[in-house]
């Protein structure tokens, strides 16, 4: 992982004084920042040396899941700061519909506050101590793994097909896809925030939980080139659904995570061949949000062209150039921060965790039907102060959620043991790439973290809880009532990790 242990202890040295100096900052409350420029231009710096520390010291892989946090965080956190040094100011903040300025520049802080904190918790997390105890509780337990590859295939392909057909006949009873398709993206989100139907609640568990989670199951499993294919095809199905539902969030992390999958299946990927495909697949955020807005049964090829071109929709877009589009379509997470942190704590106080308490019930299955403890919808808390009078909420943010509990020492130690945990996470799955159950389950896990860079993490706490019980307890029942007298176990053979 590190070559140079000067340069290693040089750079936690440096992020170090980053974070002491911001928390010094705010404990005596003086501004680290006179103009938004300013801040816009050092933010980037720590953003730039973030990923050439990731790369260059600790020697990660594009692929792999702090590099790819760092690179997702940064679209949705960084844009406002990009465009106003590339482009200028007003475009920057454009698509705003509230603005504070002395609150982005402290926003500015907590995003450079959180980049060195996952710096330094990834940075921490010894790769070789942590192989080194993988392997000892592999010998300990010598470890004997049933080959669960029918059960997984039982269950992940019925929950596919239980989700395909939820949506297919949802849409065809005249709501779901069939109001998005027809009437555009806005009349959908009048319909999921009007109704309380059941037909509402099972198509939103499909296109939310069982499409995305049954795909990420089929490509732990894949084995071959003929299963990457098939899993490509549902895949790509999945995502047809969920953009014609307006989703872009987890459509482009599932496309992320494909990656992963080839990079743990010992493919051969490099910057060359992996860059330019995710560049790609960002650029077209704007143009998905062209087409969400107008009811696809309108697409033909003249408004095909004129969404690539950017030169349909929303007058914001037109004449901007496809990069800086995308980042005005990705600018709104830091609004939401901006307005974080002009609330808290000059108009309300520090929640010290509550929020993450009450998400956790959303982790009980049907825990609304009994339970009077209702989660928090920060999304809307947000909308209260900034904008009000519109329907649907905002989204959210990390790093504000973190900042909304405990302030910006909370941000720090939190990304601390954000780097941590996903860079064990990260050596963890390379470590057991052949066990398919810990891939499955772990691709599962960073879909979510990806989508909670813009999100809340009362979004998390249901795939987490109900995907363990999905992977590690019903596939090998599964297993075992259907599969145990056709199969025998076989000894998983010493994996020697991808670096």
């Amino acid at each position: 992982m590190i070559k140079d242990f000067k340069i290693y202890y040089l750079t936690l040295s440096s992020f170090g004084l980053i974070a002491i100096f911001i928390l010094l900052s705010d404990f005596i409350n003086v501004p680290v920042f006179d103009e938004f420029y300013t801040a816009s231009v050092v933010s980037l710096f720590v953003y730039v040396f973030s990923i050439i520390v990731f790369l260059s010291v600790y020697r990660f892989p594009v692929v792999s899941f702090p590099i790819l946090f760092v690179m997702v965080y940064g679209l949705f956190h960084l844009s406002t700061m990009i465009l106003t040094v590339t482009e200028s100011y007003e475009i920057a903040v454009s698509r705003y519909d509230y603005l504070h300025v002395p609150s982005l520049k402290i926003a500015a802080e907590v995003v450079i506050l959180s980049l060195a904190g996952f710096v330094i918790g990834a940075g921490m997390a010894n790769k070789q101590s942590i192989l080194s105890g993988i392997q000892s509780r592999k010998n300990r337990k010598a470890v004997r793994e049933v080959d669960y590859t029918k059960a997984v295939n039982l269950i992940a392909f019925g929950l596919y097909g239980c989700s395909i057909l939820i949506i297919m006949y949802v849409t065809l009873t005249g709501e779901g896809l069939s109001i998005s398709m027809n009437q555009g993206y806005r009349a959908f989100v009048d319909w999921k925030n009007g109704s309380s139907s059941l037909s509402l609640t099972l198509f939103m568990a499909a296109l939310n939980w069982l499409l995305p989670w049954s795909v990420l199951m089929i490509l732990g499993c894949v084995k071959s080139k003929k299963q990457l294919i098939l899993c490509a095809f549902l895949a790509g199905a999945g995502i047809i659904l969920m953009v014609l539902a307006g989703d872009r969030t987890a459509p482009l992390s599932l496309f992320i995570l494909f990656f992963v999958r080839l990079y743990l299946l010992k493919v051969n990927l490099n910057y060359v061949k992996i860059l330019p495909v995710m560049a790609l697949v960002f650029l077209l955020i704007p143009v998905l949000s062209i087409m969400r807005h107008e009811g696809s049964s309108s697409w033909d090829s003249e408004f095909l062209v004129d969404a690539i071109f950017l030169e349909a929709g929303d007058s914001f877009r037109v004449g901007l150039n496809p990069i800086s589009a995308t980042l005005i379509e990705t600018s709104l997470t830091f609004q939401n921060l901006m307005g974080t942190v002009m609330v808290v704590p000059k108009h309300e106080e520090f929640r010290y965790g509550v929020d993450y308490l009450k998400s956790l019930i959303v982790g009980v299955p049907f825990s609304g039907k009994f339970l009077e403890i209702s989660p928090p919808d920060n999304s809307q808390w947000i909308k209260s102060w900034l904008f009000p009078l519109q329907m649907a909420g905002p989204g959210f943010s990390i790093s504000a959620e973190i900042y909304l509990q405990f302030g910006n020492v909370g941000v720090f130690f939190f990304f601390f043991g954000l780097g941590y945990v996903l860079t064990y996470g990260w050596f963890y799955v390379c470590a057991n790439a052949n066990r398919q159950q810990i891939v499955m389950y772990l691709l599962i896990i960073m879909q979510v973290i990806l989508s909670w860079v813009r999100n809340e993490f009362t979004s998390t706490v249901r795939p987490i809880v109900w995907c363990w019980i999905l992977v590690f307890v019903l596939v090998p029942i599964v297993q075992k009532l259907l599969f145990d007298n056709k199969s025998r176990s076989q000894v998983i053979p010493r994996f020697k990790p991808n670096h």
